[in-house]
């Protein structure tokens, strides 16, 4: 009868809501998951990047006092700098032949 075909037809376009509705969380899941992969490598290197600038800032300090300890005197750059200026970066900074930045062997803690 026409009454049971309209029965039928209604459940059946709530059976494809459905399965869209099943389909989109799946497309979700998918996306929040492959989101907090990227996060976790972002937060991962942003943490690598911390712990290697805090390294070089430790360094420049030392660096900094053993130069005024040792030289103190007269301000103006001149003196026994070996042949580094007073913008360019100290020599430990720079990159390594093999590739290996500026601390190859360094681990996090």
């Amino acid at each position: 009868t026409i009454k049971r075909e309209g029965l039928i037809a209604e459940i059946d376009r709530g059976i494809n809501a459905f399965e869209e509705i099943v389909m989109f969380i799946k497309e979700g899941e998918k996306f929040y998951v492959n989101l907090s992969t990227r996060i976790d490598q972002l937060a991962t290197s942003t943490t690598d990047y911390c712990f290697v600038r805090e390294i070089q800032r430790k360094d420049l300090e030392a660096q900094l006092a053993a130069r005024n300890a040792g030289g103190g005197g007269g301000g103006g750059g001149g003196g026994s700098g070996g042949g580094a200026s007073a913008t360019s970066p100290p020599q430990s900074y720079a990159t390594s032949a093999n590739g290996g930045g500026a601390y190859p062997g360094m681990q996090r803690p």
